[in-house]
């Protein structure tokens, strides 16, 4: 609907461009223009001339006779003679005649001008009517063409800006409707999703741990051994993986081919999110209902508390960029980054304009930190300024997950409530079952 109002604002300005010259000039009308103006009696006068003249030629075809002839004429003259008198600037020196009661003076100027212009009728003066016509012929011509452009030019323009709006308009509409899931899974206890490596997806949830290794349109059963309750994968690609469980931590090195247990001692019960460092493998953080937000430096056999800004239980965590940020969703749907390793925090939930709606449950991005996702149960945003602004994409349906593919920012899968797997590979712009 934004694009159909800034198209039709962009529409009635360039027509009020187009249509304002126009406007101008019809500012004085024929009503308005001042009685006895020159231009006008100098038309109207010349028409008269012609008229004389005509009466002339119809007497010599013996089309009226001497009475008729006189009486038309006298008629005739009398109307020069009026707007001759009218015409006090062009032609002064006749209406003082006339105010000296020279009529014959007055007279004779007027038999000159019905003379000059029946010699120009009959072509004594062909040549320097030819030159003048020449002349005024490209003038006119050239003043229609310009006065064409000035309209043509802002009307193709309006047609263009209209043109690629409804295309935009017509292409945003396909992106809203067009949007179609890649698989159906089981979403009801989700408990981790994210790309492992190119093209290869871990899936955590109550029936275990699901892998696709084609970008997240086949599912099948990992060979873990385990009810996943938190997976951290590496945002690196490397094929890192973590997955916490009621028997303890697992870490696979290939991508979820093979696992080994990791020994050690949680530092809480209930794991409600984890991530890993993409440049330290062994580095992984995770949160707890009723130990916070912890850290292990050896790959998740000892674990350090790690001080958080409040006491609200942490949904989502996501490390990525250079150097690292350390990102923390909290339940009431905030967004928090540090980049000292936790020891101060700052809001990375955006501007007030260009900020998160909804509560976020879950960030992914790309190792670099370029770009950076949050699912919601509004939809889904976008950031490439660490969090400091966020651009909701056209994903919009209640999320409860996201993952960016390592080698390629551009491919972006999302979980909705429902189960319903969606895939895009334009940065979030367009979802279609596209394989």
């Amino acid at each position: 609907m934004s694009i159909v109002m800034f198209g039709g604002v962009f529409g009635a300005a360039v027509l009020l461009w187009i249509l304002w010259p126009l406007i101008g000039r019809s500012g004085v009308t024929e009503s308005q223009r001042p009685e006895g103006a020159p231009d006008d009696i100098a038309e109207r006068t010349l028409l008269l001339y012609q008229e004389l003249e005509e009466i002339d030629l119809e007497h010599e075809q013996g089309d009226l006779t001497a009475a008729e002839y006189a009486s038309l004429r006298e008629a005739q003259k009398q109307r020069v003679i009026s707007l001759l008198q009218a015409r006090q600037r062009e032609a002064g020196a006749l209406s003082a005649a006339r105010e000296r009661g020279d009529a014959d003076e007055l007279s004779d100027a007027i038999e000159a001008e019905v003379l000059r212009i029946r010699a120009r009728r009959r072509g004594q003066l062909d040549e320097s009517a030819g030159q003048s016509a020449a002349a005024e012929a490209p003038a006119s011509a050239m003043a229609r063409g310009v006065h064409w452009l000035w309209i043509g030019v802002p009307a193709l323009l309006v047609l263009i800006a209209f043109g690629g709006i409804f295309q935009l308009y017509r292409a945003s509409s396909r992106t809203l409707t067009e949007q179609t899931p890649v698989a159906q899974i089981n979403a009801a206890a989700l408990v981790g999703f994210a790309f492992v490596a190119p093209d290869q997806v871990l899936l955590a949830n109550a029936n275990g741990l699901l892998e696709s290794r084609d970008g997240g349109w086949a599912w099948t059963q990992s060979s873990l051994d385990a009810v996943p309750v938190a997976m951290a994968v590496s945002p690196a690609g490397a094929g890192v993986a973590y997955v916490f469980s009621e028997d303890g931590v697992h870490v696979s090195a290939d991508a979820g081919r093979t696992w080994q247990a990791v020994t050690g001692t949680l530092p809480g019960a209930e794991i409600l999110a984890a991530a890993v460092n993409p440049y330290v493998p062994t580095e992984v953080y995770a949160s707890f209902a009723d130990a916070g937000l912890q850290r292990s430096r050896d790959g998740g056999r000892t674990w350090e508390a790690v001080a958080t800004p409040d006491n609200e239980a942490i949904v989502a965590i996501y490390v990525g960029g250079i150097p690292p940020l350390l990102f923390i969703a909290v339940e009431s749907g905030r967004v928090q980054a540090s980049s000292d390793e936790g020891e101060t925090w700052a809001a990375a939930s955006g501007a007030v304009t260009m900020a998160l709606r909804g509560p976020v449950r879950a960030l992914a991005g790309v190792p670099d930190g370029s770009v950076l996702y949050a699912a919601a149960h509004t939809g889904l945003f976008m950031s490439t300024a660490d969090g400091q602004t966020w651009v909701d994409l056209p994903l919009r349906k209640p999320l409860v997950a996201v993952a960016a593919d390592p080698a390629n920012d551009r491919t972006v899968l999302a979980v909705t409530e429902t189960g319903e797997v969606f895939r895009s590979t334009d940065g979030g712009i367009a979802w279609r079952n596209e394989q």
